[in-house]
């Protein structure tokens, strides 16, 4: 195995390992996760599983890197760790959310886009 594979599995390991600590701050039950990551509840054991060796689509990476970028939106623009948890759980009245939580409108549409929808609303707040 060359360095390069080595590197992609600890950092696929590490990425794994934040989204769950993050899953854990936003309050998340196993549904909200599954349906976040797109995954049925034994694919989401098996990368969970610290000793699996991990071989993880370019979806389910997509999908950890928009969880850890709306992390990071959140943790820039609150500075009180109940804003930066619980945002996604209040009520948006925006023209893209229309009166849902952005955690219902992620977990209700379960795609990629509605995860990039998130970020990109968080991070055109950065912006303005």
């Amino acid at each position: 195995m060359s360095n390069k594979n080595k590197i992609d599995l600890h950092t696929t390991r590490v990425g794994i390992n934040a989204i769950n600590n993050i899953f854990i701050k936003w309050n998340c039950t196993l549904e909200d996760k599954l349906a976040i990551l797109g995954l049925s509840e034994s694919e989401y054991d098996f990368i969970s599983d610290e000793k699996n060796t991990l071989n993880i689509s370019d979806k389910i990476n997509q999908r950890i890197s928009y969880i850890l970028n709306i992390y990071e939106c959140l943790y820039v623009l609150f500075s009180n760790p109940d804003n930066r948890h619980g945002f996604l759980k209040l009520s948006n009245r925006s023209k893209l959310f229309n009166g849902v939580t952005p955690m219902d409108y992620m977990i209700k549409h379960g795609t990629i886009s509605a995860l990039s929808d998130v970020f990109h609303y968080l991070d055109d707040m950065l912006q303005h």
